[in-house]
């Protein structure tokens, strides 16, 4: 590996003070990219979008900031909101529209409470004796490790 040379101290200072310099300065309005923003192409909760704002209309179009694209993403986002809010209100209203549906949901969920309860009755018993049978096997482990230390340490 070549070792480095020392460098001026002059020299760079003379670089930082260049790249001070280039980083004051502003650049001119002109070369500034105009990026839209959501806000700018939604015309304040409306189906239809709003069109490019007139600075863009003056320039040539970048091909990179596809206005028409946002403009539909921007529609398409306005009426699903909108469709959103409808489905929230719908289902604030409530489910049911007459007694037969509350009396089927009643049933249904007496039913279903009558079929967990008859699983539950017979699994039960299946784990109670694996229960039982892990924990004898696990309490005659422990007492015959305590008869092997009790023997070692006699």
């Amino acid at each position: 590996m070549k070792q480095r040379e020392p460098t001026d101290p002059s020299r760079l200072l003379k670089d930082l003070e260049s790249i001070r310099t280039l980083l004051d300065d502003d650049p001119p309005a002109d070369h500034q990219l105009d990026i839209p923003l959501l806000q700018d192409i939604i015309s304040s909760g409306s189906d239809k979008p709003a069109p490019p704002p007139a600075s863009s209309a003056s320039k040539t179009p970048n091909p990179f900031l596809p206005y028409e694209s946002l403009a539909r993403l921007a529609g398409e986002r306005v009426q699903l909101e909108r469709i959103l809010q409808q489905t929230t209100q719908q289902s604030l209203l409530g489910p049911h529209t007459g007694a037969r549906e509350v009396r089927m949901e009643a049933r249904l969920q007496a039913e279903a409470q009558l079929v967990m309860q008859d699983v539950i009755d017979e699994i039960l018993p299946v784990i109670e004796a694996e229960l039982r049978k892990r924990l004898n096997g696990k309490l005659e482990q422990i007492v015959q490790e305590q008869l092997n230390q009790g023997v070692v340490d006699s």
